[in-house]
């Protein structure tokens, strides 16, 4: 996703932890939620507030749901 893609307010899954190659990813890999603020630290480093979750996640680790 990009910036011009989400807005405050979309509901999105994340990434919160991310698996070794020779894993499989599970429900606890995942969190699905709303986006509470979008914060632009560089053009190139992108974050988002997800409802519920105390840590910044970067824009490449969401996805619309």
């Amino acid at each position: 996703m990009t910036n011009d893609e989400i807005r405050i307010g979309d509901n999105v899954s994340v990434i919160v932890s991310v698996w070794r190659e020779d894993e499989t990813p599970t429900i606890k890999n995942f969190y699905n939620g709303k986006i509470t603020e979008i914060v632009e630290r560089t053009k190139n480093a992108i974050y988002v507030k997800v409802q519920g979750l105390d840590k910044l996640i970067p824009i490449d680790r969401v996805s619309a749901m």
